[in-house]
């Protein structure tokens, strides 16, 4: 959504320059924030102001539209969502995954402490619902593993702890 193209004028440097030397600057970065707070996170001019303490030029430097906080904003509202999840935990020789797809590519993978893969339970295309696996792990030993849920964008790891 950033237009393309450059804001001011390039700079001419002086063939001799020493540490104290300084470009012009061009545009108040405070103009900058302004823009980015109107347009990019939907504020009004006054909020704005109120926010950098006072008024600053508005810039040319986004498209049009604030439909880039509602995508962020659906996300944090499912932030707290559970979409893997198992049981009993702890568990014995196998413990039931339950997990939530919102349809497309389904990956669950179980991992040990080591980042090593243990079991491959789910990597196909299931639809929507709620869906369960039963993950056997009667030949592994005990301690802590790793449940690894990822469908598209959403990601979430489950930590598992199997006792004898």
């Amino acid at each position: 959504k950033v237009k393309s193209g450059m804001t001011g004028v390039n700079p001419t440097i002086p063939a001799s320059v020493s540490a104290k030397d300084n470009l012009e600057m061009q545009t108040d970065f405070r103009s900058i924030y302004s823009t980015i707070l109107q347009d990019w996170f939907c504020l009004d001019q006054a909020s704005s102001d109120n926010v950098l303490l006072q008024n600053f030029e508005k810039m040319d430097l986004l498209q049009a539209g604030c439909d880039t906080t509602s995508v962020q904003r659906d996300k944090n509202q499912r932030a707290g969502d559970a979409y893997v999840t198992n049981y009993p935990n702890p568990f014995g020789a196998s413990t039931t995954i339950k997990y939530f797809s919102a349809g497309g590519l389904i990956n669950i993978t179980i991992i040990d402490t080591q980042g090593r893969i243990v079991s491959s339970l789910v990597n196909s295309e299931i639809p929507r619902g709620t869906h369960e696996v039963v993950f056997d792990a009667a030949q592994l030993p005990s301690g802590t593993y790793y449940c690894q849920y990822q469908n598209g964008q959403i990601a979430q790891t489950r930590s598992l702890l199997k006792v004898r």
